[in-house]
């Protein structure tokens, strides 16, 4: 409900040119998502007015984020990183060996408050790094506002990613 309620003071607080803007938009889904705000209780009944074969419900929810999180077209041209939020030992193993063999392509965050600061200074475009990272943290904080976790901003500087142990 929390999820819904935030969404829809954006929505309603965003001109349909905003919401067009984001990188799920377009199209006359802003447009759509603004007209149907009003027509709606909840999450579910949003994307079942604004859902058809033009608007698939993964586009809906991809706007509805980028919504809240102020994403618009060029915020953030590629990510950077890989980030890991969770693993279980078969991830580990494999974490393991990507790191020692140097195989990623891309590098592998798995602490931010170990391993960002070093990626950002090795970074070819330490703007857009920056840029990639605040984003990402941004996101975990909504996502923990929604779900009544941690409160406090920047939570990802005082947490390592999930370990599921085996049987789990």
């Amino acid at each position: 409900r929390r999820y819904y309620d935030l969404l829809t003071y954006k929505i309603l607080s965003s001109t349909s040119e905003e919401l067009e803007n984001c990188p799920a938009g377009g199209e006359g889904l802003g447009n759509k998502l603004r007209n149907a705000i009003d027509g709606a209780e909840n999450l579910d009944e949003l994307l079942l007015l604004v859902n058809t074969k033009r608007y698939p419900t993964n586009r809906i929810r991809r706007l509805c984020m980028q919504t809240l999180l102020g994403i618009r077209l060029g915020t953030v041209e590629k990510v950077p990183y890989a980030r890991v939020l969770a693993f279980n030992d078969t991830g580990a193993k494999i974490l393991r060996a990507s790191k020692r063999s140097k195989t990623a392509t891309i590098p592998i965050l798995t602490s931010i408050p170990k391993e960002a600061e070093t990626l950002l200074r090795k970074s070819d475009d330490p703007a857009s790094f920056r840029n990639a990272l605040d984003l990402d943290i941004r996101a975990m904080d909504l996502w923990n506002l929604i779900h009544n976790r941690n409160r406090s901003a920047g939570s990802d500087y005082r947490r390592t990613p999930y370990y599921a142990p085996k049987g789990e």
